[in-house]
């Protein structure tokens, strides 16, 4: 991405068919991806190789406030753990929110900015959650550790509780085994 936004010939002098033509980069993304951002921007990786912003936003749909432990020996990032299953993955590692906080267990403080705030390399972002991920997958970045209180938004990122908003998405179209509303449900034999 750094070549492609920043620079206008390559090692090897072929030009960049983009060069001088991206202005912002912007991702939106749903569920586990939103967690991958949570980490990249937590381990520094927003700064390119010669300081500059890899992203200049990031819009998180349904992505909760915890990573997913890509810095973490034996990581399985595609895992996460649920209210029935996978309790001994290890998950939720703080920080988990946008603005610092302090661990009573590991008596750290950190925010998931600490790294790009320090490099002026931090992209803008909004963070929209669903019920789902309060009950299932840390929605922490909105409280503190201790769970007393609301944090404030950082001065990157804003953040929207959805109450009507589901996880996934709806199936469209409807499969066509589903039955039309109004009409009674029963199998169709093809």
């Amino acid at each position: 991405m750094e070549f492609l936004r920043y620079e206008r010939r390559d090692d090897y002098n072929n030009a960049n068919p983009l060069a001088r033509h991206i202005k912002r980069v912007y991702t939106e993304i749903s569920s586990q991806p939103g967690r991958l951002l949570n980490d990249f921007r937590h381990l520094g990786f927003n700064e390119t190789e010669s300081g500059g912003k890899a992203f200049d936003g990031h819009m998180q749909w349904i992505a909760a406030g915890n990573g997913i432990n890509m810095n973490y020996r034996f990581s399985q990032s595609g895992r996460t753990e649920r209210n029935r299953q996978n309790h001994l993955y290890v998950e939720g590692r703080f920080p988990f929110a946008n603005v610092t906080t302090h661990d009573p267990i590991t008596r750290e403080s950190d925010s998931r900015y600490a790294s790009c705030e320090k490099t002026k390399t931090c992209p803008l972002g909004v963070r929209s959650t669903p019920p789902t991920s309060t009950g299932q997958v840390r929605v922490a970045a909105a409280h503190d550790p201790d769970g007393t209180r609301d944090l404030p938004d950082s001065k990157f990122t804003r953040n929207y509780f959805m109450s009507s908003m589901r996880h996934g998405t709806a199936a469209s179209p409807p499969p066509r085994h589903a039955p039309s509303r109004g009409s009674a449900s029963r199998p169709t034999i093809r």
